[in-house]
């Protein structure tokens, strides 16, 4: 059986296994579960549990009870015995001992008395209790009382911030509250972060901030410098790799705050196959924007054959098949697909506010509602059925945006 431990205010151990429970003394010394009493030992550096007893089954007849199972004992060559249940036979070894699905008996008879006695030794020890942390594996030590240890499957140990209460692993900041009465220890991916004075604590490095006329922050780790920007009037972002960031002042002391964006990660409704679809077509629309002026249009056709691009493999080989555009009329095939595309989300965006949400879905329901006809999925109809073309479209639109967001371009 394996046992969830828990610590109680009194000190002692409850042990869980579904939905029994026992407990052990106060002093957390011994524990009796079911009719064995198992000795309890801690281990000081690592807080592993290790329970230890012995279990003595005595029978004058000849068979025995182990385990609630019924066993035949009969001679084997004059010194051993053997133990045997249906089609199961069980021998005793040159060492005086057996082994029984599984467990090991010390097995002796007392000629004498005509008794039998299965003696087993019990020893078990608990596992290291883990977590898992961006998708690894790592087991907590506890070296001392509030001090904690990650260790990976590697066996690299990660020191743990008691000043902070943290762990650092990587790029990423875990804070950790450990609960005194159960032991229960809680890790949290830290998203939201504050700055202090003019420096603040990202990605494993330390950035002086400094805040620009317009309103934006340059942030600068040595030779590193990052600017955010503001991609509308209402947001305000800062882009560090593949992590991108909501920019904000607090509103008593005018700090720094930055929030990373997509964590945590709102699940998409939409199946694999079309994920790999959409993923497909980020990166389309990055190629198919020849000119790298944000917009694509008929300006990026044109531009797949002017004298700057002809024959310009990185430039026009947007199908990655080794051919320059002027070889290869596929690539302007995609070149032409997302001009459509291009041209359907701006049809989408009903409130003309250059962004595909829940906004435009709220004020689509109002057209509907007025009588307002604007034909979304090019059936020459106004109804339910453009509603719910357009909420997909939202959906894959922010799947994509999520995407653009990840990827360090």
């Amino acid at each position: 059986a394996s046992y969830q431990v828990e610590r109680k205010a009194d000190g002692s151990l409850i042990f869980k296994s579904t939905d029994l429970s026992w407990t052990s003394n106060t002093q957390a010394t011994e524990v009796k579960i079911g009719a064995i009493i198992y000795q309890i030992q801690i281990n000081a550096v690592t807080g592993e549990y290790r329970l230890i007893a012995s279990e003595t089954v005595q029978t004058s007849e000849p068979f025995v009870i182990l385990n609630g199972l019924k066993y035949s004992i009969a001679s084997y060559d004059g010194s051993r015995f053997e133990i045997v249940r249906g089609p199961d036979h069980y021998i005793q070894k040159t060492d005086g001992t057996v082994e029984i699905a599984g467990a090991i008996y010390n097995l002796s008879f007392d000629a004498a008395a005509s008794r039998w006695s299965f003696v087993r030794a019990i020893d078990i020890r608990s596992s290291l209790p883990a977590v898992e942390l961006g998708g690894i594996n790592y087991k907590i030590e506890q070296p001392a009382a509030g001090d904690y240890a990650l260790v990976t499957p590697d066996g690299i140990h990660i020191a743990f911030d008691k000043n902070k209460s943290i762990f650092e692993i990587g790029h990423v900041i875990y804070d950790v509250i450990s609960n005194a009465v159960t032991g229960q220890v809680t890790f949290t991916r830290r998203s939201l972060f504050n700055a202090a004075g003019n420096s603040i604590h990202l990605l494993g490095k330390d950035f002086s901030v400094q805040q620009s006329g317009d309103g934006t922050f340059i942030l600068t780790s040595g030779s590193l410098s990052y600017t955010s920007y503001k991609p509308s009037a209402n947001q305000h972002r800062l882009r560090i790799g593949y992590f991108t960031y909501d920019v904000f002042k607090d509103s008593l002391d005018d700090h720094l705050i930055l929030r990373e964006r997509n964590y945590p990660a709102a699940p998409a409704p939409i199946d694999p196959a079309l994920a790999r679809q959409l993923a497909q077509e980020v990166f389309w629309e990055s190629m198919a924007d020849v000119n790298k002026d944000g917009v694509i249009d008929g300006r990026d056709r044109s531009a797949l054959y002017d004298s700057n691009n002809a024959g310009n493999v990185l430039t026009t080989d947007l199908n990655r098949d080794g051919r320059p555009a002027t070889q290869d009329y596929a690539d302007e095939l995609i070149v032409a697909a997302m001009i459509d595309k291009a041209k359907l989300l701006r049809k989408l965006d009903v409130n003309q506010d250059n962004f595909l949400d829940a906004n435009d879905i709220a004020r689509y329901q109002r057209y509907l509602t007025d009588g307002v006809r604007v034909d979304l999925n090019g059936d020459g109809k106004s109804d339910n059925e453009d509603l719910a073309f357009l909420d997909r479209m939202v959906v894959q639109e922010n799947f994509k945006n999520r995407l653009r967001e990840r990827i360090n371009t």
